[in-house]
């Protein structure tokens, strides 16, 4: 039998990438600004590419650069706006809201993957009277100082929350109860060594420390009042050490068995 080679099959050439520049009609080019690529993803083709449909795909296009350009401007406001909402207004810790809601998912977390975590509730003693004596600039100083010499003495895991006036919080993950009336410890020590210089003068503070563990069985706000009755018993216990004329471990801050 005689094979014969088949009809009707041609020699193709390769299909050509089109330039940059695609031509209109006798000395005319697409924009700069409008790479044929984009047009024949477009489906657009090209007998029917007139400068009217040009401008207006042009026109389109940048339309489109302007909005995802908006779109990211936004996205980096929002995130801005975020982390605002969530700071304290004088100072560069968490508001109290945000540290409820951040203690919250600690706990959760925790509760999951079975991690200890502790809380700490502290308050500058008789910070009162140094608004009342030197200004509440001079009480705006000693905050700031206060809160470098915890971010000094703490890990970047450490949260700190302002939860209201002279009072803070602080979340220690992965810390016993014992870990926590340790770093209690240190941190009154630390506060207590602070000066903070103003007009002239050299003020001090000192502060009273409580501590609780983060348990699943109890709420939030179960767990601040405890730390926080814990964190008076520390100052009363000062109190009665001062009285006797002894100094103990570092003002406002008792030191017990966990």
């Amino acid at each position: 039998m005689k094979i014969t080679r088949a009809k009707g099959v041609y020699k193709t050439e390769p299909v050509k990438r089109a330039s940059s520049v695609t031509r209109t009609g006798a000395g005319t080019s697409a924009p700069a600004g409008l790479p044929s690529d984009e047009v024949s993803i477009m489906g657009i083709p090209e007998a029917e590419f007139t400068p009217k449909v040009r401008e207006a795909v042009t026109s389109l296009l940048q339309e489109v650069d302007r909005l995802t350009r908006d779109l990211s401007e936004m996205k980096h406001r929002v995130s801005e706006l975020e982390t605002f909402a969530d700071q304290d207004e004088l100072l560069p810790v968490l508001n109290r809201r945000a540290f409820v809601r951040e203690l919250s998912r600690l706990q959760s977390f925790g509760e999951r993957y079975d991690l200890k975590a502790s809380l700490l509730y502290l308050d500058l003693n008789k910070f009162k009277s140094v608004n009342d004596t030197h200004g509440h600039a001079a009480g705006d100083k000693v905050l700031n100082a206060f809160v470098v010499a915890l971010k000094k003495n703490l890990r970047d895991s450490d949260l700190i929350g302002r939860l209201g006036g002279d009072e803070f919080g602080i979340v220690l993950p992965n810390a016993t109860l014992k870990d926590a009336r340790l770093k209690a410890g240190s941190l009154a020590q630390a506060i207590e060594n602070m000066k903070v210089p103003h007009e002239g003068k050299v003020l001090k503070v000192t502060v009273a420390v409580g501590a609780c563990v983060l348990t699943n069985e109890v709420g939030i706000e179960d767990a601040l009042a405890t730390a926080d009755r814990d964190m008076f018993d520390a100052k009363d216990a000062s109190k009665d050490i001062i009285k006797g004329g002894a100094k103990g471990p570092g003002k406002g801050v008792t030191k017990r068995a966990p």
